[in-house]
């Protein structure tokens, strides 16, 4: 195949490239507008799309493109980028929450089946 061959089938890629990019940051605007608006009641509907446009933009990615129009794609990755920062930042902040919440249930259920058996025995005014 020659090089013009190559970057003819780039260029008819690109399109694809670029529309998966934005197909991404659709799905991660919306996802984020949720997060704040509501938490993530919707996590796995938002992880499968966002999984299925991936797999999109990993297939169309793989034809390659062609150095010149790299540019476009970079700025649109950059602008992707930056909202998946904000997305996995209030993700976060979810995820440390409910890792906190399970700590206290956790503690919780276990101060309530505690029986005493291995406990120190407690001291009151000086006596056992």
């Amino acid at each position: 195949m020659t090089e013009s061959a190559d970057i003819s089938g780039a260029d008819r890629n690109f399109d694809k490239v670029t529309s998966a990019i934005d197909a991404l940051l659709k799905i991660v605007e919306e996802e984020t507008a949720a997060i704040r608006k509501s938490g993530v009641a919707e996590i796995e509907t938002f992880s499968e799309r966002k999984g299925q446009a991936l797999m999109s933009f990993n297939r169309f990615i793989g034809a390659g493109l062609p150095s010149s129009l790299t540019n476009t794609c970079v700025s649109k990755l950059e602008v992707l980028r930056k909202a998946l920062d904000v997305n996995r930042s209030l993700l976060q902040i979810h995820i440390d929450a409910v890792n906190e919440v399970s700590q206290i249930i956790v503690r919780c259920v276990q101060d309530s089946q505690a029986d005493g058996t291995y406990a120190q025995p407690r001291q009151s005014h000086g006596q056992y």
